[in-house]
């Protein structure tokens, strides 16, 4: 989960699951079905599934919900190697640390 400095000066830093109600949260839309995909987390050896509600903008873009979250519009969950650029200049501030580890298969067609 990423979000921009911005974002976080404004509305708060989640530290833990149970604080993401309260924020607002960019889902991805899975293009195959037109679902939110649940965010997936980690907590021990318990697997997570969290489906945050539709907020101001739901896409199948994965970029888009990155360069909305870059600009303090909300969080997102996506793979590491999306924002490692934007994380490493300071764009996006990396969340909920403890609780990740868990991903979505990817696959390149």
């Amino acid at each position: 989960v990423v979000a921009a400095p911005d974002y976080l000066k404004r509305c708060g830093t989640p530290l833990h699951l149970g604080e993401l109600a309260r924020h607002q949260c960019l889902p991805f839309v899975m293009p195959s079905s037109g679902r939110v995909g649940h965010w997936l987390f980690r907590d021990g050896e318990r697997e997570i599934d969290w489906a945050p509600a539709a907020g101001i903008e739901v896409t199948d873009d994965v970029l888009g919900i990155v360069s909305l979250a870059e600009h303090g519009l909300g969080l997102c969950q996506t793979y590491e190697f999306i924002v490692r650029e934007r994380l490493a200049n300071g764009r996006l501030v990396k969340l909920l640390e403890p609780w990740s580890g868990r991903t979505r298969p990817f696959s390149l067609i």
